[in-house]
Order: C-alpha cells, then sequence, then structure tokens
C-alpha cells in the first residue's frame, strides 16, 4: 500500500510520522543540528512503514463477546461495593448457607432487634417514672415557696445552694 496512492486514508493517517513522506521530509529537515533527533525519527519512518504493510490480524469469532465480558468484568471490579468489606463477606456466607442456616440466623437476628426495642421500652418507662416522682416531690412543697418560683429562678447559681446554718436559724 503506497501513501501517496491510498484515496481511503482517514484524516488521521494524515497526521501519523511516516504516513505522509512530504511532511515526514519536513519535520526530519527543521532540527538539522540534532543527528540524535534525525536518526531516531528515520527509525520511526521504517517502522512505521513496515507497520503499515503488515496484514491485519485475523479476530476470533467470538471477539465481540470476549471485549465485553473483559469490559464488565472491569466494571464490576472498579465499581465499589455498596456494603463494606465485612458486611460483604457476611451477605456471601449467609447466601452460601443452606436455606435453613440462614432462617435461624435471621431468626436471631430479628430476636435481638425485638429484645433491644424492649429494653428500650423499659429504659423509657424508668425514665417517665423517675421524672413523674420529681414533679411530685415539688407539688409536695408549700405553696409560698412555689408562689415564689419565679424570684427563685432569677437568683444566681451560687445563691441556690443549701445554706445550713440558713435553714437551722429559720426552724
Amino acid at each position: 500500500m503506497m501513501h501517496g496512492t491510498d484515496n481511503n486514508k482517514s484524516p488521521n493517517e494524515e497526521q501519523r510520522p511516516g504516513a505522509n513522506p512530504k511532511a515526514a521530509h519536513r519535520l526530519a529537515s527543521d532540527s538539522p543540528n540534532c543527528a540524535e533527533h534525525q536518526v531516531a525519527w528515520e527509525d520511526e519512518i521504517r517502522l512505521n512503514h513496515l507497520l503499515h504493510h503488515l496484514p491485519d490480524a485475523p479476530l476470533p469469532s467470538n471477539f465481540t463477546a470476549r471485549v465485553l465480558s473483559l469490559a464488565e468484568q472491569e466494571a464490576d471490579r472498579r465499581t465499589p461495593s455498596a456494603l463494606p468489606g465485612r458486611w460483604q463477606s457476611f451477605t456471601q456466607v449467609l447466601l452460601s448457607m443452606r436455606w435453613s442456616a440462614r432462617l435461624a440466623i435471621l431468626s436471631a437476628i430479628v430476636a435481638i432487634g425485638l429484645v433491644s426495642v424492649y429494653q428500650y421500652q423499659i429504659l423509657a418507662r424508668q425514665e417517665v417514672a423517675r421524672s413523674v416522682a420529681e414533679v411530685s416531690s415539688v407539688a409536695s412543697l408549700p405553696m409560698d415557696v412555689l408562689m415564689n418560683f419565679e424570684a427563685i429562678q432569677r437568683l444566681p447559681e451560687k445563691s441556690r445552694e443549701v445554706d445550713v446554718e440558713l435553714l437551722a436559724a429559720l426552724k
């Protein structure tokens, strides 16, 4: 295949070194002072000429399927898993078990979840009972203390501390 006589060249072939002999000669003559580059350039031109005359390699009949399979494998490898490493390995182990073992493990997980919810409800009820006990202790205070509640709230923190001597003097 000659460079000057081939009319089926793509625009990229015109830009490749060695594809256009006039351009290659012009580029080679632009750096006459550098003999090392000149030799490398000529080697490149000869290599391109030899590669251009090689026949196309035959492709196997399943080439497209193999390329697509490799592309899918690469995409799967690069796609981060939705589950972190430990959870991913746990789910893989779980899925590899028989159905009875899976059922037993999932039942245990559900049971632990239900016990946790029950314990949370007990703690919440205890907290409500504690707050009711505090409110009932405040309700038993004399009425004059409750009438002066806003004035007591405005006092600085230091004066809120219990003064044992003052309480003894008032009794």
